[in-house]
């Protein structure tokens, strides 16, 4: 039985205006603070597609996985429209709705060998595109898909549920159609690993559908179909490999001493049953459900969904014979969650919602047959059936948009995740640094100091919770803030400020935490205020060392090393600093350091060029600002002396 092309556009156009119409508010998001900043926004390196660009995006493993096709992504987005959040959300809908597509192509392989739906066109084709729906518009995919970093999970669904489809081609006829078969889905499983390495549970995938319903075990045997997938499972693994080595060089990867074997192996058995309820009842869905402390996963919440787990499998096993379809899906489901179960724990969270996105394919698939063959047995209930299958999609659909929402922005975001977890600590550490970065766009300083005193008080919430190094440098920055609106206090928040840095210090080497560049910073403006000045330079060295592109802290290199009497040093940040300052009154403030720096280096000349150049860059700002119009006149009256 063929699909008809005109009923595949047809799909293709219904999927893409169902995603549009769940995912639309997406269009209208920027970026947050999870991850898109670290990895989107900050990141020179999918800023472009030079050669350099290209070699790190497919040799790094930065924030945890190897997924160079989905930095290769990012990175044609840029190309395309800068950092226009709305074009890389377009992207995430586009290709989310592309994955529906291939499930839908794959639902229709999978139940043509599927008796009764292999001989009736409306009921495979109902049941495939129903598969797809319930794919395309359930509210547990909106962290995939509203979620720019998430590209990866949009991303590889298309190649693996197509790599299958491939694998699933009707017996070729002519020789060595097989291979040319097998080539082809090695070739999409390639490319889906390098989106994201969770993609590894395609070959246990092969072999559900192997059991039920192609049922080739009793003609073939374990060896053969082991064999047949064997160049699968070695791009698995590999892949596998890979993952392993990014999260423990993002040092994500929890030890049993942080996470023990028990907890592990609870949380694990939990993951199952939770994610099938969120599927049942969509509620209260947001990106961090936080681990617990130690122990504290032996408790009814987890210990309840982890037997319910084990009774789930331990009857469909019973039922394998009445129920093949059951298990089959069941243990595809199972071997999907497996990997983010919490077995090899990575970050802070128990469960996340893009965890169930492409474990959810084996239960679409398996609600989608299930209706289908209820729709052919019983031809009385067809309307019926048909009307709760679109009222339940119209809901999901409705859910979806609604959850979308709170993907606007980084402040939405967290707040609505303390609303239903109120001592999420990285919701209070992320809203924290929402408030700051907000406090810092405030044009009055009492409004500013309000999002300051909200950014240190959930920081803080965060760090009695769990101790982490970084929110400890958080801190340090917020109470410099706080400093800097030259209130009476400002001597006891810069105080408050240097504290806070050492003590993050401390902790990074004590727990063998990396500083991150703008910890860096942060600390080197601490000290340098605090007239710690060799201090300071030291972490602004250390700040351009992880980013050379980090110009303000090129600019304050160059400031310290003037102050030190290092002129030769100075020069060089100097200039560095001004390759990389954006047009504005900034290049006019480091050329006329510059211009100093070159003074106190001998080079007289350059140093005059450099401060004319100064002063005319000043001239349009002078009436605007007291600070500018006063180095402006500095500069003049260098030149004045200098002649």
């Amino acid at each position: 039985m063929k699909l008809q092309p005109a009923h595949v556009w047809l799909v293709a156009l219904g999927l893409g205006a169902a995603v549009f119409a769940a995912y639309a508010p997406a269009l209208d998001a920027g970026f947050v603070n999870w991850d898109d900043l670290a990895g989107i926004v900050d990141n020179p390196k999918v800023q472009g597609l030079g050669a350099e660009n290209l070699r790190w995006m497919f040799s790094e493993t930065y924030l945890g996985p190897w997924q160079p096709l989905s930095w290769l992504s990012l990175a044609l987005n840029h190309a395309a429209a800068g950092l226009d959040p709305a074009a890389f959300h377009a992207t995430n809908l586009a290709l989310h709705a592309l994955a529906s597509l291939a499930l839908f192509l794959l639902a229709w392989r999978l139940f043509g060998a599927v008796g009764a739906l292999a001989e009736s066109y409306p009921a495979r084709f109902g049941a495939a595109l129903l598969a797809a729906l319930l794919f395309a518009v359930h509210p547990l995919r909106c962290e995939s898909v509203c979620w720019v970093t998430e590209r990866r999970d949009v991303l590889s669904a298309p190649f693996v549920f197509l790599a299958l489809y491939v694998w699933l081609g009707a017996p070729a006829r002519e020789a060595g159609g097989l291979a040319r078969r097998q080539l082809g889905a090695l070739a999409l499983f390639a490319l889906a690993l390098m989106s994201k390495a969770t993609v590894v549970v395609a070959p246990v995938w092969m072999l559900a559908v192997d059991l039920w319903p192609r049922q080739r075990l009793a003609r073939l045997g374990w060896r053969r179909l082991l064999l047949e997938k064997s160049g699968f499972v070695l791009l698995a693994a590999a892949a596998s490999a890979m993952a392993l080595i990014g999260q423990k060089r993002d040092a994500a990867m929890m030890g049993l001493e942080q996470f023990g074997l028990l907890d592990r192996c609870v949380v694990a058995l939990h993951a199952p049953t939770f994610y099938l309820w969120k599927t049942l009842v969509p509620i209260g869905l947001m990106p961090c459900y936080e681990l617990q402390p130690p122990g504290g996963h032996l408790t009814p919440r987890f210990l309840v969904p982890a037997a319910i787990t084990l009774a789930i499998t331990l009857l469909l096993a019973l039922r394998w014979r009445r129920w093949p379809a059951a298990l089959c899906a069941w243990l595809a489901f199972l071997a999907t969650i497996a990997p983010v179960s919490g077995l090899l724990q990575s970050g802070p969270q128990v469960a996340a919602d893009r965890y169930s996105y492409l474990a959810s394919a084996p239960l679409a698939l398996f609600v989608g047959g299930i209706v289908a063959r209820l729709w052919l047995r019983a031809p009385e209930l067809r309307t019926l059936l048909s009307a709760a299958a679109g009222l339940v999609l119209v809901a999901l659909g409705w859910a979806a948009h609604q959850q979308s929402r709170i993907w606007h922005d980084s402040l939405g975001l967290w707040e609505r995740v303390l609303a239903l977890e109120p001592e999420n600590s990285t919701a209070h550490e992320n809203l924290g640094s929402a408030l700051l970065k907000l406090g810092q766009a405030e044009r009055t300083p009492a409004a500013a100091r309000r999002r300051y005193e909200g950014a240190r008080q959930h920081t803080q919430r965060s760090l009695d919770r769990a101790l982490h190094a970084r929110k400890h440098f958080n801190l340090g920055a917020i109470e410099k803030n706080l400093a800097d609106l030259g209130e009476a206090d400002a001597p006891e928040r810069l105080a408050a400020a240097e504290r806070q840095m050492r003590a993050g210090e401390a902790a990074s080497r004590q727990h063998g935490f990396a500083i991150d560049a703008q910890a860096h910073f942060n600390f080197a403006a601490v000290l340098r205020d605090r007239e710690q000045l060799a201090e300071a330079l030291q972490h602004a060295r250390a700040c351009v060392a992880l980013d050379p592109r980090h110009g303000s802290a090129w600019h304050m290199a160059g400031e310290l090393s003037l102050q030190l009497g290092q002129a030769r040093e100075a020069v060089a940040a100097s200039e560095r600093a001004l390759e990389l300052a954006p047009q504005g009154p900034i290049q006019a403030v480091i050329l006329w350091q510059l211009a100093r720096a070159l003074e106190q280096d001998g080079q007289r000349p350059r140093a005059r060029q450099a401060a004319e150049r100064a002063l005319q860059l000043f001239a349009p700002y002078r009436a605007r600002s007291a600070g500018l119009n006063k180095l402006a006149g500095d500069a003049e009256a260098y030149l004045q002396t200098s002649r």
